[in-house]
């Protein structure tokens, strides 16, 4: 299938289908600002169309998406390996967004990642928000999708990890696991159906749990059932107001915001609130949003999506207790 969204009018959604058709891409085609997405929206391919805000569990999409002058070039891949394959040798983040991102919005997310680091691209996919519904409807929305498309990220991953371990897509390229805010939930319920027991290499160089809007009680109990990553970051801030607000809508303390002991030792927690103030989107720069990155969180970023190790003593960075050191800034989230 074969898609062609305007970028002034992005938010409509509409596109060309060419149906039960897949377009070869070849070398000439290839972008710099292309990403990969896999997604479980009930895209059809009946005509001209709007992407639903919707989740179906039993379908799941490849599409290679890039960013043309003339607008959104995004196409259905056959496989996983061949939309993968299509891009450059560089590190991978394997990204997944929260509540509130419609199909183009999560096109948007993919392409600043991809554009404002050096790293490829492939974001997991779901429908985060529904406009025909209320706040409180939308929440539920948001967080029933993001729990019931666990066994789809599952068997994205479970190939992800034959391509590193078997094949020669990935040769030295580092795999970064990128969860903001609801999208954790996707990654906490795979660990809590323990779907991975199984996987006894370490594949993924970084899980980094950033602003997750998940519950931080227990969460002990099922990250440290991540024995297939090298290292693991939970990003926090204690006046991270969305996530306030998801507590109240919740009644739970969410383990991106604020919590109490016991900590695990295999986590590396790192707070952010000197260095943010009540932000919740601080790993990328909206063009819509006043919040604009310090040099040092950038780099920072930077490390962490490339898959480096980032020490917490280093004074560049830290000022004890993993504390990110800098000034207070806007309060967007």
């Amino acid at each position: 299938m074969l898609i062609l969204i305007s970028c002034l009018g992005l938010q409509a959604q509409v596109i060309k289908w060419n149906p039960n058709q897949f377009r070869k891409v070849d070398m000439a085609e290839r972008s710099d600002t292309a990403f990969v997405f896999v997604s479980n929206r009930p895209i059809s391919a009946n005509g001209m169309t709007e992407v639903p805000e919707l989740t179906d569990t039993s379908q799941r999409h490849i599409l290679y998406i890039s960013k043309e002058d003339s607008g959104w070039m995004v196409q259905e891949m056959q496989s996983l390996k061949e939309a993968m394959a299509l891009l450059p040798h560089r590190d991978w983040v394997i990204y997944t967004e929260g509540m509130g991102k419609t199909f183009s919005g999560n096109m948007k997310r993919a392409y600043l990642m991809q554009k404002q680091y050096p790293v490829n691209v492939l974001l997991f996919d779901y429908a985060s928000i529904n406009h025909d519904l209320g706040l409180m409807k939308n929440f539920r929305f948001s967080l029933n999708n993001a729990k019931n498309s666990y066994r789809q990220y599952f068997q994205m991953l479970d190939s992800i990890r034959y391509f590193k371990m078997k094949t020669e897509l990935f040769k030295e390229e580092k795999i970064t696991l990128f969860f903001h805010s609801m999208g954790n939930l996707v990654f906490r319920e795979m660990m809590l159906h323990k779907l991975t027991v199984s996987w006894k290499e370490v594949f993924v160089d970084h899980v980094v749990l950033n602003a997750a809007c998940v519950p931080q009680k227990n969460h002990i109990q099922w990250i440290q059932d991540v024995h297939f990553a090298q290292r693991i970051y939970v990003h926090y801030n204690r006046q991270d107001e969305k996530l306030g607000g998801a507590t109240l809508l919740s009644g739970n303390r969410k383990l991106g915001r604020r919590f109490r002991p016991p900590y695990s030792k295999v986590i590396r927690y790192i707070d952010f609130n000197s260095a943010v103030g009540s932000t919740h989107n601080y790993f990328l720069d909206l063009p819509e949003r006043k919040y604009r990155q310090s040099k040092i969180i950038h780099h920072y970023f930077e490390e962490i999506l490339q898959g480096r190790e980032v020490q917490l003593s280093d004074p560049d960075y830290f000022s004890g207790r993993g504390r990110f050191a800098g000034a207070r800034i806007n309060k967007d989230g």
